[in-house]
């Protein structure tokens, strides 16, 4: 006589099988990012004394009685979010557990925002000097940031795929496991944000010198002369 195996019955007794040997291997998932690129916004209501109490990220040297007045500042917001879902394996009489990310999503916004202080009006030579300076600025965050999507994505896949399936475990550590897990993307992704600011403030320092300051003060004859610095 020829026994036939049911499909079902063997499933069950090959999930407890590797359970109780360890959790079974399962495909990581591809990070999924979205990159959105807000439109740059304008504040022109701050005088360049206020704007000049605003700290900057950078700095240059000047002649011990030179003045630069504040004319312009950009902030150039990054802002990072991410969603993980975890998937998990769960077998009811010995109450062990496998978990593994089944899905992760990472956002990344840019919401630059141009202060160029009020006593340089909209029209004037010296506003339109304010904003090529600091649109270079906006610029050169914007290039910075997608020269580093690739590393960003690439990085934050080494970590989902580092982390593989978790356990078995007791299901009662399942929230410290996940939390433990979520960690490890976190924590790539800050490392990896930290290198990209770095070589942000580089390329940003490059702009803004003493040089460019007294190129750009040496236009729009006639009108108050006021030097953008930005943070």
């Amino acid at each position: 006589m020829m026994g036939f195996l049911d499909p079902a019955a063997a499933m069950a007794g090959l999930m407890m099988v590797s359970l109780a040997q360890g959790c079974p291997p399962q495909q990581m998932p591809l990070v999924q990012m979205e990159i959105v690129n807000h439109p740059v916004r304008y504040d022109n209501t701050q005088s360049g004394a206020q704007l000049g109490e605003i700290p900057i990220d950078t700095s240059f040297s000047k002649h011990s009685k030179e003045v630069f007045i504040t004319g312009g500042i950009t902030r150039g917001g990054i802002q990072t979010s991410s969603d993980t879902s975890f998937a998990k394996l769960w077998e009811e009489g010995s109450n062990l557990a496998c978990l593994w990310p089944k899905a992760i999503r990472l956002v990344i916004e840019y919401k630059p925002l141009v202060y160029i202080a009020s006593e340089h009006r909209p029209g004037s030579c010296r506003y339109d000097v304010i904003m090529e300076h600091e649109i270079r600025h906006v610029n050169t965050d914007i290039m910075t940031l997608n020269d580093f999507l690739p590393q960003i994505q690439a990085n934050v896949q080494y970590a989902v795929d580092s982390l593989g399936v978790r356990g078995p475990f007791d299901d009662s550590q399942g929230n410290r496991v996940r939390d433990e897990m979520q960690e490890v993307i976190s924590s790539r992704l800050r490392d990896t944000l930290s290198e990209m600011d770095a070589v942000r403030r580089t390329r940003q320092q490059m702009i803004d010198t003493r040089q460019e300051y007294m190129r750009l003060s040496k236009l729009c004859p006639g009108e108050a002369k006021g030097t953008p610095r930005r943070r």
